[in-house]
C-alpha cells in the first residue's frame, strides 16, 4: 500500500513538474511585462476638397503589460483644427481614452484583445472661446461620440503588433505598415 501511494504522488509531481502552466509567461513576454509611454501624431490634410480645413491627432498612451496576461492602456488624445480661410483660427479638443484587455506574444507578433466594454473615451476640454468654437465642439463631440461604436470596432480591429525591436529600453513594433516606438518606464 505504501508503495503504491508513493508511486501515485511520484507520478503526479511528474505531471504537475513536466506540464507548463498554460498562464505562464515564455522568456519573451517576462520581458515585456512593465509599464510605456508612447507618443503618435498623425496629419490629416485637407480634409474637405471644398475648405483648407486640416486636422491633427497627438496622442500620449501610457500603457502597462501585467504578468497575468492584462493590459491597460490611458493616455490623452489631443485633436487640432485649422481653417486657413479663417485666419489664425485653431482649435483644439482633448479626450481621454482607456482602454482594457488581454495579450500574448505569439510567433514574433504582440496580440492583444480589447474588451469593447473597456474602450472609453471622455472629453476633457477644449479652447473654445467664442460662439463659433464652442458650437463647433459641440458638434465635433457629437459626432465624436456618434460614431465611437466605429472607434471601439477599430481599436478592436487594430490587428497583430509585429515586434520590430525590443530591448530592455524600448519596444519597437509595426502595424499596418507604420512603426510605433514603446519606451519602458517601468
Amino acid at each position: 500500500m505504501r508503495t503504491t501511494t508513493f508511486a501515485i504522488i511520484l507520478a503526479v509531481c511528474a505531471l504537475l513538474t513536466g506540464c507548463k502552466n498554460s498562464t505562464s509567461l515564455i522568456p519573451e513576454e517576462e520581458k515585456l511585462v512593465g509599464k510605456y509611454y508612447t507618443t503618435l501624431s498623425h496629419n490629416f490634410e485637407k480634409m474637405d476638397k471644398m475648405s483648407d480645413a486640416s486636422m491633427q491627432a497627438k496622442a500620449e498612451i501610457y500603457s502597462r503589460y501585467n504578468s497575468d496576461r492584462t493590459c491597460h492602456s490611458e493616455g490623452i488624445v489631443l485633436l487640432v483644427i485649422s481653417l486657413t480661410e479663417l485666419k489664425g483660427f485653431c482649435l483644439s479638443m482633448e479626450f481621454k481614452l482607456t482602454t482594457e484587455g488581454t495579450w500574448k506574444i505569439e510567433d514574433g507578433y504582440i496580440k492583444e484583445k480589447t474588451n469593447p466594454e473597456n474602450i472609453k473615451w471622455t472629453f476633457v476640454k477644449s479652447n473654445a472661446d467664442n460662439k463659433v468654437s464652442e458650437t463647433l465642439v459641440k458638434a465635433i463631440k457629437t459626432l465624436f461620440y456618434m460614431e465611437s461604436f466605429s472607434l471601439k470596432e477599430s481599436i478592436m480591429q487594430a490587428g497583430d503588433a509585429k515586434i520590430v525591436e525590443f530591448t530592455d529600453e524600448k519596444l519597437v513594433v509595426e502595424q499596418e505598415g507604420e512603426q510605433m516606438t514603446m519606451t519602458r518606464i517601468e
